[in-house]
């Protein structure tokens, strides 16, 4: 605080909240994406791990299942 009995605010970017213990701004917990959640001790966004179901597997960018599908070369047949 100064003197005058004014004292500097600091503002946070978008998604940020400011934290006085620290006195620095870190990201707000709810604005993770999906399939993600918060760490608060790294303050950072991590991926959750999937595990897809039997018949199923993680999709290409990891967000989710997807049905597994197997295809057989012509004159041949899938032996379920």
């Amino acid at each position: 605080m100064s003197t005058d009995g004014k004292s500097c605010r600091i503002i946070c970017p978008e998604n940020f909240t400011f934290n006085e213990k620290t006195n620095t701004c870190i990201r707000s917990e709810t604005t993770c994406p999906p399939n993600t959640y918060f760490d608060r001790v790294t303050n950072q966004c991590i991926a959750k791990k999937l595990t897809c179901e039997p018949g199923y597997v993680l999709s290409e960018d990891g967000t989710k299942c997807v049905k597994k599908v197997v295809t057989c070369p012509e004159g041949s047949y899938l032996n379920e």
